[in-house]
């Protein structure tokens, strides 16, 4: 995963990013979207359970 601060702007060429990495590896969807799709400000990480329901596993 690679992620920036909230309030951090986007620099082009800039190596402001940070890279998270993990040797865990599950699979997981975006199961919401706070703001525009353009410019989303939070996105909600979910998994399927057993069941097949999608459960928020991260903001």
């Amino acid at each position: 995963m690679v992620v920036r601060g909230s309030d951090q702007r986007y620099r082009p060429g800039a190596r402001a990013l940070y890279k998270v990495r993990r040797r865990d590896t599950t699979e997981a969807v975006i199961g919401a979207i706070a703001g525009t799709v353009r410019r989303p400000r939070t996105l909600v990480l979910g998994r399927l359970d057993a069941a097949g329901a999608l459960r928020p596993v991260a903001l």
